[in-house]
């Protein structure tokens, strides 16, 4: 089952990566397509493959757990940074605005 799921969602992101590029370069998007509940979306995603490649070479690296979890973190406040600078979205006020009714 898992497996057939993780080949699923690296059919979809390909699929949709090609999708995207084909949007940009044939139609040169020049206003916003997509809402802060689509960001989120493809920043769970992106967020979740960013882990699991980011863990599989910190383990390599034989960091200790304390040196993965301070990674971890500063991951995301970078990523929750840099989506805050570049739309003035807040992710954590996001979050809580559409799943904290």
């Amino acid at each position: 089952m898992k497996e057939a799921l993780i080949w699923n969602l690296k059919s979809s992101l390909e699929t949709q990566s090609i999708i995207a590029v084909r949007l940009d370069a044939e139609w040169n998007i020049n206003k916003q397509e997509y809402s802060s509940e689509d960001l989120l979306n493809a920043l769970q995603i992106f967020m979740h493959v960013l882990w699991n490649v980011s863990i599989s070479y910190w383990i390599r690296q034989c960091y200790t757990e304390e040196q993965i979890w301070i990674l971890a973190t500063e991951m995301w406040l970078s990523l929750k940074q840099t989506v805050l600078l570049f739309t003035g979205i807040d992710i954590p006020s996001l979050v809580s605005r559409l799943y904290n009714k």
